[in-house]
């Protein structure tokens, strides 16, 4: 059989010219605003006159934001902030390093929260979206059909215009501000993969949430926040869910367009991995999270993921080079089914991190209380983060939560109901009702201690950090925020999230819950007992990084799943697949707007190496394939 290609190189290349083009990376601002320290004004050799605004300030001071808009600049932490172009001197807090000294993976702490819905849209992140549809015969379930129904009834200028109003106003700079003031250091920021371009069969908006990945690395660049950069959504779905971009379909290691769709897949680590790697954006982003949730018990296999993930890793190390400060972290996620699985995987590898998502609202039976849920996670994940530190190295949870039950507004999905009250399709148990974890303005001071004691007692076991997610958007059914155990922002505002983070994190904080809680014992085995160091390949610090890939880990994989149940494998040299042949041309560099102090214009480009030429995956002239679902 000829094996055929979807074509991806023109396009993605022309996409990210077009971008790095029409979007700027520099602010621009008006009349107006207060000046304190690091203040510019006079005028340019062109004679361009710039305004005598603050570039940089502390807690009091007047920051003007992309907008336009003046406001004063609050944080509590020592926090400093710096609008320079390409200035790496901002600083979220006086307890983590500037963005110009490089993370100290074995001992600076990731304080994180997702932005998600944002760049990926989720039913229950942003209801207002899908709720117009929820009860029609084509409801939207996913950003896949929720784009379909706005081309239906627009045409693409009805999807662009739709999908801009919510990037515009779902998060903004102001949220960077924030996350640095509620004590946070890091963000991980999920993108699909139609950031880059889409093909024949998928209707999400193509390239323009890029523009949006380029706002909030000025915007994390200025408030000293630093970015894990998390591939979401890969072509063909790898796991089912809605925030795969197309509920209920995983054709990314599985099925017939398995192969293909890992191959567009890897284009796409290549390409982003050329832009943040260079020395402009390597400081903002730091981290790489080259494919989230892959579905192991859903019919990814483990030898195929760790296949993908040794070429992944390659694909990323061929660009960057080796050693501390070449390139970012790269983070696998451990497929839902722990790090056993990964045990003297790519030893002595450059640079990588395992990502664990360990959500305990899904699970029944739903019968724990607060307190036997910290004992839970107090006895449970700080012993598995010593573990994962001592066999792997870096070691963080990407995701995590409040909640421990699955109630919520589409926590589930649109329609599909709630296991916790009985209304899960197929489940009759019913726990009890909804409201009382729904209803956030009747909680009593009782809940909102013990919120706030899970919380605590799961960032302080899980050391390294990303709550999901920051806000949730107002429900239309409401006209509020809905989703209480998923909304870090509320959590803030009403009290079951700690104001000053590094202080509540400082004690042993398991220990010091052991002597409140009335279920559940914390025990002494939940101690750490990581000795606190990292072998020298772990943080970029070895000589030379000598890894071997067994040969079941070989890429392309022999065989993959072909069903969603692991019920049939197939010979993946019978499956349709790319020729790697594609021309790869170098991208210009991203214009810029005046900046508040006429400093000189940088020079970034979109590709970082310039020895990087080998040819791309691309399809075969001619040769029809299937839809990538």
């Amino acid at each position: 059989k000829r094996k055929c290609i979807i074509a991806t190189v023109v396009i993605v290349i022309v996409f990210i010219i077009a971008v790095a083009v029409a979007v700027p990376v520099g602010l621009i601002f008006g009349n107006g605003g207060s000046s304190s320290s690091g203040s510019g004004s006079g005028s340019g050799s062109d004679g361009t006159k710039y305004n005598n605004y603050a570039t940089s300030g502390t807690d009091g001071s007047t920051v003007v934001l992309a907008n336009g808009t003046s406001v004063v600049y609050r944080n509590a932490f020592g926090g400093r902030w710096a609008s320079g172009l390409t200035d790496d001197s901002a600083q979220a807090q006086n307890y983590t390093k500037p963005l110009s000294e490089d993370w100290d993976w074995a001992n600076d702490k990731i304080y994180g929260v997702n932005l998600g819905g944002w760049l990926v849209t989720e039913p229950f992140i942003a209801p207002a979206l899908y709720e117009p549809y929820a009860n029609t015969s084509s409801p939207a379930v996913d950003e896949y059909t929720l784009s379909a129904l706005y081309l239906a009834e627009g045409g693409q200028a009805n999807l662009e215009a739709r999908m801009r109003q919510h990037y515009d106003t779902f998060i903004t700079e102001a949220d960077f501000m924030e996350i640095a003031a509620a004590g946070l250091n890091w963000v991980r920021l999920p993108i699909g993969f139609w950031a880059i371009e889409t093909i024949e069969g998928e209707t999400f908006l193509e390239k323009v949430s890029w523009e949006y990945v380029l706002k909030a690395i000025e915007w994390a660049r200025k408030y000293g926040i630093r970015i894990n950069l998390d591939f979401h959504a890969m072509p063909g779905g790898q796991n089912t869910y809605n925030h795969s971009g197309r509920l209920g379909y995983m054709s990314f290691l599985n099925g017939v367009m398995g192969i293909a769709n890992a191959q567009r897949a890897l284009n796409y680590v290549r390409i982003l991995t050329e832009f943040i790697t260079q020395p402009e954006i390597r400081k903002v982003i730091p981290m790489f999270s080259v494919l989230n949730e892959p579905n192991l018990p859903f019919g990814i296999g483990t030898e195929q993921l760790k296949s993908y993930y040794a070429e992944a890793y390659f694909t990323v190390r061929n660009i960057t080079g080796y050693g501390a400060d070449n390139g970012p972290m790269i983070a696998f996620h451990d497929g839902f089914e722990g790090l056993d699985n990964f045990k003297n995987f790519l030893t002595n590898s450059d640079r990588v991190a395992y990502d664990t998502h360990p959500y305990v609202a899904f699970t029944p039976p739903f019968t724990n209380s607060y307190d036997t849920q910290i004992a839970y996670v107090c006895n449970s994940f700080s012993q598995t983060t010593s573990n994962a530190f001592n066999q792997h190295g870096l070691y963080l949870a990407g995701e995590f939560s409040l909640a421990i039950n699955d109630c919520g507004l589409y926590l589930n999905n649109v329609g599909q109901g709630v296991r916790y009250d009985g209304t899960y399709p197929g489940l009759t148990e019913v726990y009890g009702s909804c409201t009382p974890f729904d209803d956030w303005t009747s909680y009593n001071a009782s809940h909102i201690q013990d919120l706030h004691n899970f919380a605590i007692a799961q960032m302080s076991s899980l050391r390294n950090f990303f709550f999901w997610t920051w806000t949730i958007g107002d429900s239309t059914l409401t006209n509020a925020t809905v989703n209480p155990a998923w909304n870090y922002k509320l959590g803030l505002q009403q009290g079951w999230l700690p104001t000053d983070l590094n202080a509540a994190l400082s004690d042993p904080v398991c220990l010091d819950l052991a002597s409140t809680i009335t279920t559940g014992s914390i025990t002494a085995a939940s101690a750490t007992t990581w000795s606190g160091t990292m072998s020298a390949w772990q943080t970029g610090a070895a000589s030379s990084y000598p890894v071997t890939v067994a040969a079941s880990n070989a890429w392309p994989p022999a065989t993959l799943e072909t069903t969603t149940t692991q019920s049939m494998t197939i010979p993946a040299s019978s499956l349709p697949a790319y020729t790697k042949t594609g021309a790869v041309s170098s991208l210009p560099m991203p214009s810029f707007t005046v900046s508040q102090k006429g400093e000189a214009t940088p020079t970034i480009g979109s590709w970082y190496n310039a020895s990087d030429t080998s040819p791309m995956w691309v399809a075969i002239a001619g040769c029809a394939m299937p839809g990538p679902y």
